[in-house]
């Protein structure tokens, strides 16, 4: 019987527009004897079988293509249903359109030979955001040696100093057990950062792998974090990811800079992401989650986006 390997890199696809750059950046990484690299085929229209098949023989790789599309109704459940089909100890959820810096794998194998004094496996990776032609937009502030806390690393993200994509993280696969998978969300909007906290949470914080980033790739109309075909569903999302903040952080609600990280972050939904695009009922709605943490932060929100209307 073949020896499990230690890292399984998993890519739920099913775009192939730059299928082939990012599996070119996974065929040049080193300790291929360490990982198993497997693609899920969400029932793809396109032929992604004929991008994957040129690789086989460049790293161990299992393609599997599924009869039913699932990530355009619930794509954390395609990510699941992907990670199932691997049995590796830890797990590196990417995409089918992001790049792997040349060192990724080294670096994830030099962290495991570390002793560990946390209470699971839970890695981070810098980020660089790229567009269609590989060109870096912007990048995260450069990691350093060191862990940070699921509190710090919420904060950063509601605070907009950080941006954040699945991309960046390596896990346990206990951890993942152990947390209960994703956390599930509409079009999987805020399912990430919610599930990173919860990760970095039963992990005992997040270690960082200093170095060259992982490249999140942002192309208009291609993604739906730039995507106004689902602003509905990304503004109910908004109110459910921060209805369980409440209950997961529920020993930080007197925080002031919890409460004004959250208005910084509801600010930025509404204003950015959904273009302001929202009707008076939405913006009731998520105002009265934030009133869960704080009423007087909930009724400045909603007045200050209200004059939108008038």
């Amino acid at each position: 019987m073949e020896q499990i390997k230690k890292l399984a890199i998993v890519i739920p696809a099913y775009k192939g527009r730059f299928l082939k750059e990012t599996l070119d950046s996974i065929a040049v990484q080193a300790h291929k004897d360490e990982f198993v690299l497997y693609i899920g085929d969400d029932a793809s229209p396109e032929r992604l079988d004929k991008i994957v098949e040129s690789y086989q023989n460049k790293v161990n790789l299992v393609y599997h293509r599924f009869s039913e599309n699932m990530g355009g109704k619930d794509l954390v459940a395609h990510w699941e249903r992907c990670i199932q089909l691997s049995a590796e100890p830890f797990i590196w959820l990417f995409s089918d359109d992001d790049l792997m810096p040349a060192d990724g794998v080294e670096r994830v194998m030099e962290v495991l030979s570390r002793p560990h004094h946390q209470r699971g496996y839970f890695f981070r990776f810098p980020l660089a955001v790229i567009d269609g032609e590989n060109k870096r937009i912007r990048a995260n502030r450069p990691l350093e040696e060191g862990s940070v806390s699921c509190y710090r690393l919420l904060l950063d993200k509601l605070q907009g100093k950080i941006d954040s994509a699945a991309v960046e993280y390596v896990f346990s696969r206990e951890i993942w057990q152990s947390a209960g998978g994703f956390v599930h969300f509409p079009m999987a909007w805020c399912s990430d950062d919610a599930t990173w906290a919860a990760f970095a949470r039963h992990a005992g914080g997040v270690i960082s792998l200093p170095g060259q980033p992982v490249c999140w790739r942002n192309v208009e109309g291609a993604n739906i974090s730039n995507s106004a075909g689902h602003d509905k569903d990304k503004l109910h999302a908004t109110i459910l990811f921060l209805r369980w903040m409440r209950n997961m952080f529920s020993d930080y609600v007197d925080d002031p800079e919890l409460i004004s990280a959250l208005q910084c972050y509801i600010h930025t939904i509404l204003r950015i992401s959904l273009h302001k695009h929202y009707n008076i009922c939405g913006l009731w709605g998520v105002s009265m989650a934030l009133g869960r943490f704080n009423k007087r932060a909930a009724f400045t929100t909603f007045f200050r986006n209200f004059r939108l209307f008038s």
